[in-house]
């Protein structure tokens, strides 16, 4: 579902959120949104969550109220100590995370682990988190992981038009206190009992009055599938489009250079990552403008409370949407 939205200190500006979820592997993405007011003011709430391992971490955040996690100063933080106490989330089991706060005048993002969050100003990309990834290419975490476990070369992969590259990756592996030891990708991340540790990465961009927002996050299941050069073009596409986009490269067949041939590949069905998108979105808009588009929906009931409108639509994709009255006057 998603939520448009308009408040009285922001009168002219329409927003919304849209999502986009293809559990094309193990079926542990999860996306969550809503709206808050709390003790900093009016703002939308928008989570993204990519378990592995089993499905006892993520199962676990999909059971909590993530609503009542919205108004704490650092949320990745109270994840982490909520799920380590939970005693059905097992070893083995884990989720990375990014969140978004959307305020009137600025955003705030955090996030653990490798899935990206950007913020577009205008069509402008002001913040991305992808440099910032958890994993030993970075070297504030490599830094903070050496000191908890030791590294194992491995390989992944890198996409590059119609081609495919291995190139060298790492996993860590921790020894637990009993003697046992878990090899994961050197992440933070929230479950395997906070082996992993965490350090919050919080930013905060501002916004400009009147200018148009997009906010989105996905996980690495898309980022994956995209070229580098299409990331400051990601704002003019919506949530379906980017992952029909991904869950197409996921399956499509590509080039690859094997002992001095090129060869066609393509990854195997069990080797799909799950694909999730998820966007915030504000524009510009009079107050004709959006009664214009509150028209174009089906009515199915209206209330006035403390000078508000609030209607309930049965459009695709649209929850709730509140605007002054003076709109329908």
């Amino acid at each position: 579902m998603t939520s448009f939205t308009n408040s009285a200190s922001a009168s002219s500006m329409l927003s919304k959120v849209s999502n986009s979820l293809k559990l094309l592997g193990k079926g542990q993405d999860y996306i969550y949104k809503c709206k808050v007011t709390g003790i900093s003011g009016v703002f939308d709430f928008i989570l993204l969550f990519d378990g592995h391992g089993d499905n006892s971490c993520i199962n676990a955040i999909r059971e909590l109220n993530l609503e009542e996690i919205a108004n704490e100063e650092n949320p990745c933080k109270t994840l982490f100590e909520i799920i380590n106490a939970n005693p059905k989330v097992n070893l083995h089991s884990g989720s990375t995370m990014c969140y978004a706060k959307i305020f009137e005048t600025y955003v705030e993002t955090d996030f653990m682990g490798d899935s990206s969050i950007f913020v577009f100003c205008d069509g402008i990309l002001k913040y991305s988190n992808m440099s910032q990834h958890h994993n030993i290419n970075n070297e504030d975490e490599a830094a903070r992981l050496y000191g908890k476990g030791r590294s194992i070369n491995s390989t992944s992969y890198r996409i590059d038009g119609d081609n495919i590259f291995t190139i060298k990756s790492n996993y860590f592996k921790w020894q637990i206190k009993n003697g046992e030891t878990v090899q994961l990708a050197p992440t933070q991340c929230l479950g395997h009992h906070g082996i992993t540790g965490i350090k919050s990465c919080k930013r905060i961009v501002e916004i400009k009055p009147g200018e148009n927002v997009k906010v989105m996050m996905m996980s690495d299941g898309v980022t994956d599938m995209l070229n580098k050069s299409e990331i400051e073009e990601l704002w003019k596409l919506s949530s379906d489009e980017i992952n029909e986009r991904a869950e197409a490269r996921w399956k499509k067949e590509w080039l690859f250079e094997y002992e001095g041939d090129i060869i066609t590949t393509s990854f195997p069905y069990d080797g799909y990552d799950d694909c999730s998108v998820i966007i915030y979105e504000s524009s510009k808009s009079d107050e004709k403008e959006i009664k214009e588009r509150i028209e174009e929906t089906f009515l199915i009931s209206e209330s006035i409370l403390d000078g508000y409108y609030e209607m309930s639509c049965i459009e695709k994709n649209c929850s709730y949407l509140t605007l002054p009255k003076e709109c329908f006057a």
